[in-house]
């Protein structure tokens, strides 16, 4: 009988155990539940620490992948960068009507004949050439280099702009120059600072004292500027060239702008992106190839791609490109503005409604010349940026 009593007893107390504790495990799995909705709720979640998705948004993920995908392919064929420094000459030149060269030669002086002999010992006649210079214009009646026969409004020399230019590899951002500046060149100024040098030389030769006057001195040497740029090298990535106005908003509605490659110092040839006969098979843009590159041709460029129609990196440009109302769009660090032209072959230039307004020339190098030349001649208003698509220096 105490037999029985104790297994009674020892049976109750292994019941009541499991009882708490399956009472424990209920009040602490479902305390955040208030009712039987939010049970049913929690029984019917994905375990997923990052949450659960629909099958729209599944779906919706799995079409933005496959669309990251294309854009990859897209992209034009890219090889890891190989930057290396390149060292150009540059000069722009402003050729607007009123800053053109001015001609001008040195008037011959001659001195003056003395009538009757000489008796006697030979003297050195002291010849006074002052009022010959003032007559012959080389002389002003205060002292002065006359310059109002080649400077009717005695303008003097006009400060000449500053221009940014820069590079960046088009299937590598990232890698790009650091902004260089340089001047314009203005065929005026130069003429008025040798005409004024000449006119001195010669009044300073018939040992007359002139006061010297430097409003036609010219202080910045604006003619085939040293520059270095980063370009990449790699085949087959390609580089943008970019240069912008920074005294002025706009290039001058008449100029030419030449680049001087040196093969011998740089040892390697630079080509613009369609005169390299490596690209004369791929897909060219439609269109011509040496426009203005307004949102609508950028777009087209960067946005509806493949690997059978020419296209460009969309990274290599900034978001402000894109924005209709923008006056703003950033390549390698500087502004090309919303009217830019971009070259990337030899022949005319032509604006948004087709017309011509410039063209692009190349000078190769010769065994006698080892240097090549780009000239890009513009008579245009309103640019805002030269934007030359160069391929890989080869």
């Amino acid at each position: 009988m105490k037999f029985i009593i104790k297994n009674n007893i020892n049976l109750f107390i292994i019941l009541l155990s499991i009882g708490i504790t399956l009472w424990y495990f209920y009040n602490t799995s479902y305390e955040n539940f208030e009712n039987v909705d939010d049970l049913v709720s929690a029984a019917g979640a994905c375990g997923d620490p990052k949450g659960c998705k629909t099958a729209e948004e599944i779906s919706k993920e799995a079409e933005q992948e496959m669309n990251k995908k294309k854009q990859e392919l897209a992209k034009p064929p890219s090889s890891p960068p190989d930057m290396r420094d390149i060292t150009l000459g540059i000069t722009i030149q402003n050729n607007n009507d009123n800053l053109k060269s001015i001609n001008y030669n040195i008037p011959e002086i001659k001195a003056p004949s003395i009538a009757g002999t000489t008796v006697g010992p030979t003297v050195p006649r002291v010849i006074n050439y002052k009022p010959i210079l003032i007559d012959k214009k080389l002389l002003s009646q205060t002292g002065q280099v006359y310059m109002l026969d080649v400077d009717p409004s005695a303008i003097g020399i006009i400060e000449e702009p500053i221009y940014n230019i820069a590079s960046v590899s088009v299937n590598h951002p990232d890698k790009k120059s650091s902004v260089n500046t340089f001047y314009e060149y203005i065929p005026r100024n130069h003429s008025l600072a040798s005409i004024y040098k000449k006119k001195k030389e010669g009044i300073e030769k018939r040992d007359v004292t002139v006061n010297t006057n430097n409003k036609y001195i010219l202080k910045n040497n604006a003619k085939d500027q040293s520059k270095t740029l980063v370009l990449d090298k790699a085949k087959p990535n390609n580089n943008f060239v970019i240069i912008t106005p920074e005294t002025n908003d706009t290039f001058p509605s008449n100029f030419m702008l030449t680049l001087e490659n040196d093969l011998t110092s740089n040892e390697v040839q630079l080509n613009l992106w369609n005169d390299n006969v490596l690209n004369s098979q791929k897909p060219k843009p439609e269109g011509n190839m040496n426009t203005i590159l307004d949102k609508d041709i950028l777009s087209k460029y960067t946005e509806n791609i493949s690997r059978s129609v020419f296209g460009y990196n969309k990274e290599v440009f900034g978001d402000s490109c894109y924005k209709i109302d923008s006056d703003m769009c950033m390549i390698g660090g500087l502004n090309v503005g919303n009217h830019s032209i971009n070259i990337m072959a030899t022949g005319n230039v032509y604006d948004e409604n087709n017309n011509v307004i410039g063209n692009v020339e190349k000078q190769s190098s010769t065994e006698d010349n080892q240097v090549e030349q780009y000239k890009i001649n513009i008579n245009s208003e309103n640019i805002t940026g030269l934007i030359l698509y160069y391929s890989y220096p080869a």
